[in-house]
């Protein structure tokens, strides 16, 4: 098994997939990359591991990099191949691994969890419409997938590595079978539960401690703010005897506003009135020969 190096990137995910080449037929790492760089035009292979069938595992791209194996994923995520996917005559889909191929995927993903313990394990067909890497990858990795899902990076390796032991046997007996699924979910549940139990405790009483002391403190500034509320309302009855005796409520202090503006207005237009009639008056006094002379030739008119 090749020395395995950390990541600089945020890897949140496991991706395995297969060559889709026939079955007994093996494939070189540099046929891959050709395959990848002259056929695709990238810029290298897109796995960051390859396992050919006789279970060697080959480095690929570098892991510091992003693959080109699962679009939208690529850069969160390693991705794993193994040479093989098809039948014999390449037609139809097939887990072809052989038993080398199925320990050395299961060791490498085992030390990948490793170096990225919160990281969770997949198969390409959960994020595009292929058979890739046809086979189950759920029920192959179940417990890892089950022990992120429960206590995400709490789930140590070890504790996997022991449930995994725990629960191959029971699914050598009927691996495609709801029930056998099922039971070994309910089994691997336990275990978990069982074998961190006692961190769990621990961690369980420190959140207590941590509940009480925060309940303490919260009552605290409870008491505190009702001191605040009540120092401020007796604030605002002194103000309101020292400085307001009479209070004016809202409305009929508008009202009261309005009336003074209206009073206003309505002798503004009394003297308005005024001198319009004195402007009338002065007019007639001025013209008043004129007018005289103006109604003297209507009467000689009428009464002629």
């Amino acid at each position: 098994m090749i020395k395995l190096r950390k990541s600089k990137r945020d890897i949140k995910r496991i991706i395995i997939h297969c060559t889709a080449t026939p079955e007994g037929r093996n494939v070189t790492v540099e046929q891959l990359r050709d395959w990848h760089v002259r056929g695709n035009g990238w810029s290298d292979i897109g796995y960051h591991y390859i396992i050919d069938i006789t279970g060697a595992v080959h480095e690929g791209r570098n892991v510091d990099l992003a693959g080109a194996h699962t679009k939208g994923y690529n850069t969160t995520s390693i991705g794993i191949v193994y040479v093989g996917g098809l039948t014999a005559d390449g037609k139809k889909s097939k887990d072809t691994r052989t038993p080398a191929q199925k320990v050395a995927l299961k060791q490498l993903v085992e030390d990948l969890r490793k170096i990225y313990p919160s990281a969770t394990v997949h198969g390409h067909n959960e994020f595009a419409k292929k058979d890739c890497p046809c086979f189950k990858v759920w029920e192959e990795f179940a417990v890892a997938i089950l022990a992120i899902l429960l206590f995400g990076s709490c789930a140590s390796p070890k504790i996997i590595e022991t449930l995994t032991t725990k629960t191959v046997a029971e699914k050598e007996i009927a691996r495609d079978t709801v029930i056998v699924r099922d039971s070994i979910i309910r089994e691997t549940t336990t275990l978990i539960r069982e074998v961190d139990s006692a961190a769990m405790a621990q961690y369980g009483i420190t959140l207590r401690n941590d509940m009480k002391a925060f309940l303490v403190r919260q009552n605290e500034l409870l008491k505190e703010s009702n001191e605040k509320n009540e120092i401020a309302k007796v604030t605002r009855e002194i103000h309101d005897t020292v400085y307001v005796p009479q209070k004016i409520p809202i409305e009929q202090a508008k009202q009261k506003k309005a009336s003074f503006w209206q009073g206003i207005m309505k002798n503004v237009m009394y003297m308005i009135k005024i001198i319009i009639c004195l402007v009338i008056i002065a007019i007639l006094i001025k013209n008043y020969a004129r007018i005289k002379d103006f109604f003297l030739f209507i009467k000689k008119i009428v009464w002629k």
